[in-house]
């Protein structure tokens, strides 16, 4: 399915999108719409006998004095919310990450002239890329406006009000820049990995709305996939594709669930790693995934699942 973007705008692909979850979630199963509400609720909804999520977070650590991965409980997976932790993660599995520039609780500590330089600035939780300023000389390259030092403090004070980031602190890492992408905001490659391995990639335009899906040969599914972004163009085909589908096998595989999303970034240098993301559009928006998308990615999932991959 694929909503003409003249009409893809404003509550339309909303009502479709919701119109054609209701009508299919009736009929068919299982939905990866569904799937990814159950797999948010398991790590976030603490079981009896099991840690709580806050309690899972009270650790400051990600592995042992042994180089183990802290297994709090059979959802550790969780501890990987913490952007900071998902970086060491990815370290251990010796995958490039940006160099971390500064991290701290309170940005008014923030060194501001980093803001001179090209830096992302990012809350140690969020998603899709609402808690996160990428900035290049001074500029927000997702809004063109200027970032100050005061305007940090406002966006921290914003984000901290929020229930949800109560306990999130703040991190600087270094603005990627990838081959042929000048002064653009840095691509991200979103690797759907079913059963340790690579089923398909998207890619976001944030500043323009977009998205577009890929095979994992680099086939254009021609699917819209999710009604929530208009349909991107095409891209060529990334020259390091077969090193990002071989670094998001090594950390599925050390993920150890049957599902999970890689985002990663190919720079002229190599591939670096972005953040591993549990359920994509667990939200609202699970149900803006089309008949085609819930169909065939929760096939994928249920396969994984059914071989033992838990």
């Amino acid at each position: 399915m694929r909503i003409p973007n003249c009409l893809n705008r404003g509550l339309i692909p909303n009502v479709i999108g919701s119109a054609c979850y209701a009508v299919q979630s009736r009929v068919e199963g299982p939905l990866f719409s569904d799937m990814l509400l159950e797999r948010e609720e398991e790590l976030w909804t603490s079981s009896a006998g099991e840690h709580t999520p806050a309690e899972c977070e009270t650790g400051a650590i990600l592995f042992d004095r042994a180089g183990n991965v802290r297994r709090c409980c059979r959802h550790w997976q969780r501890l990987l919310s913490n952007k900071l932790h998902a970086k060491e993660f990815a370290q251990r599995a010796e995958v490039r990450v940006a160099r971390l520039l500064w991290k701290g609780a309170d940005l008014e500590a923030f060194p501001s002239e980093l803001l001179n330089d090209n830096v992302v600035i990012k809350s140690k939780f969020g998603w899709s890329s609402r808690q996160v300023i990428p900035v290049r000389a001074g500029v927000n390259m997702f809004t063109g406006s200027p970032v100050s030092a005061s305007a940090l403090r406002a966006w921290a004070g914003s984000l901290l009000a929020d229930p949800r980031f109560r306990n999130t602190s703040f991190f600087a890492e270094e603005l990627l820049v990838g081959a042929g992408n000048g002064p653009a905001v840095q691509t991200d490659y979103k690797l759907f990995c079913f059963g340790y391995d690579v089923a398909f990639i998207q890619i976001i335009d944030r500043v323009g709305g977009t998205s577009s899906w890929y095979t994992r040969t680099w086939d254009r599914v021609p699917d819209q996939m999710h009604t929530l972004f208009l349909n991107g163009k095409t891209h060529p085909r990334p020259q390091r594709l077969e090193e990002m589908i071989d670094i998001s096998r090594r950390l599925s595989r050390r993920y150890e669930y049957p599902f999970v999303r890689c985002d990663l970034y190919s720079c002229v240098d190599g591939v670096y790693f972005g953040e591993l993301t549990h359920a994509p559009n667990a939200g609202r928006s699970r149900k803006l995934f089309t008949p085609f998308a819930n169909r065939v990615l929760g096939r994928l999932w249920e396969e994984a699942l059914n071989t033992g991959l838990r």
